[in-house]
């Protein structure tokens, strides 16, 4: 199956898909958050939920992500040192984006009702350890 053009793709150099570059790798991270944040709205869609904001958030998000490539391009051009410092302040704004995707993908579980994670963790230990307690007492008698 062949995956239709993006602007994100599109707005670097396609060899970039397979290069093993520092600029590369941040590009494939850019796309990999990104299509993450597309793939949880469309999952959202096809079940029905309400996205509208979240689908705003990815838009943007995407939109971001072709800027950020935009200057990843610009630095690739650039003379190793020179490139490297470039690449500085970009790295932290790929985390940002990989951090802003997973938060879409955090916003989507919570749109479709679960609860938070920590809670439903902090129930199952304390069940066990009623269980762990209950076994305790019967060993003991």
């Amino acid at each position: 199956m062949r995956r239709r053009q993006d602007s994100l793709r599109a707005a670097a150099p396609k060899e970039w898909g397979t290069a093993h570059t520092s600029v590369a790798r941040l590009h494939r991270r850019l796309v990999v958050a990104v299509d993450a944040a597309d793939g949880t709205v469309g999952d959202l869609r096809k079940a029905r939920v309400a996205c509208d904001r979240l689908e705003e958030a990815a838009a943007e998000l995407r939109s971001y992500a072709v800027l950020i490539t935009a200057h990843l391009v610009v630095a690739s051009r650039l003379p190793l040192r020179k490139r490297q410092r470039a690449l500085r302040p970009i790295r932290n704004q790929v985390d940002d984006v990989e951090w802003l995707s997973a938060r879409i993908g955090t916003s989507a579980i919570e749109a479709r009702g679960y609860g938070a994670v920590d809670a439903g963790l902090a129930e199952i230990a304390q069940r066990l350890a009623i269980l762990e307690h209950s076994r305790a007492l019967l060993a003991g008698d």
